[in-house]
């Protein structure tokens, strides 16, 4: 294979978009209630543009900052996104081909 070959087949590779799922992540409330938002977690390391997110990150923030992101056991888990910074990246960088159209909830083994 030929170096110009070579670099147009790592080309495709790299512009393979980014699979993605929703989970669910709760808030704390000092009152006793809680309430969260289901956000959008890549599930491959995402690069896009200044944005950089480890496999299992949701689009707003690293899974660390979170107190927990649940998968289709949590009880709270929508169809879709409805964290505004989540929603509004996902929309952005699916629109863009970086990030593939989400495939729902993702049960864990």
């Amino acid at each position: 294979m030929s170096d110009s070959q070579e670099s147009v087949s790592i080309q495709s590779v790299a512009r393979l978009p980014v699979p993605c799922h929703l989970e669910y992540a709760h808030t704390g409330c000092s009152r006793g209630r809680a309430h969260g938002r289901t956000h959008v977690v890549v599930d491959a390391p995402l690069l896009a543009g200044r944005l950089r997110r480890d496999s299992l990150d949701a689009l707003c923030r690293e899974r660390g900052r979170f107190w927990g992101l649940y998968g289709a056991e949590g009880a709270d888990v929508g169809d879709e996104p409805n964290c505004t910074p989540c929603r509004e990246r996902y929309e952005r960088l699916v629109a863009q081909g970086v990030l593939a159209p989400h495939g729902g909830r993702k049960r864990r083994l």
